[in-house]
């Protein structure tokens, strides 16, 4: 599951451009793409989206994992 989600922000142009950056500055664009990249998942994910839409907790647990992963492979593209 977070794999296709790091997939689907490798082809955005510009979060891979920004991974160069250092995470904390990376963290922005993150925060302004996530929610369209859950979004675009939901059917064929809808459980784990829905649950990532709807608990704080778990997003946050879910962004601890995934933002520095996103932002290690995009920053080798």
């Amino acid at each position: 599951m977070l794999e296709q989600f790091v997939q689907d922000m490798a082809s955005n142009e510009e979060m891979v451009l920004r991974a160069k950056n250092p995470l904390d500055l990376f963290k922005i664009i993150y925060d302004n793409n996530i929610m369209d990249v859950v979004l675009s998942r939901m059917e064929e994910n809808t459980k784990f989206c829905e649950r990532y839409l709807e608990d704080e907790e778990f997003r946050k647990e879910v962004d601890k994992i995934l933002l520095p992963l996103v932002h290690a492979r995009l920053s080798k593209i």
